[in-house]
């Protein structure tokens, strides 16, 4: 099975710096609201801990690999990672897998590639 057909999910959490969190909420639903229009994106969700209001927890699934990466050159996520993100938050935390086990309980048989995507992010 080859890249383009590999399901990706990304995890990311963030910390918001003190008295952020309702502004990184409002910055991170307008990115939400445009990724969920891009080709690819399966799903997006935008979560904040009930314990934790300055924690927020994003799961977004792509079709593929190719999906993610035009997702990455989005001007308003590239406005959120270029600007808002040194203003709004404190520490970041993502991970990014490939579909293993579907639905169904079958097991692909998927040779997991070295993604850069931490070098796109940065682009």
């Amino acid at each position: 099975m080859n890249e383009e057909h590999q399901k990706i999910t990304h995890h990311i959490k963030l910390f918001a710096k003190h008295d952020k969190s309702d502004e990184l909420f409002n910055a991170l639903k307008e990115c939400a609201n445009e990724a969920i229009k891009t080709d690819g994106c399966e799903y997006h969700e935008v979560l904040q801990n009930i314990a934790n209001p300055l924690l927020f927890t994003i799961v977004v699934k792509y079709s593929n690999y190719n999906a993610f990466k035009e997702h990455l050159k989005k001007p308003i996520l590239r406005n959120f990672i270029d600007t808002l993100q040194s203003r709004l938050i404190d520490k970041v935390s993502d991970n990014l897998y490939v579909t293993r086990i579907n639905s169904l309980g079958e097991i692909k048989n998927i040779n997991v590639v070295d993604l850069s995507y931490r070098g796109e992010i940065k682009k």
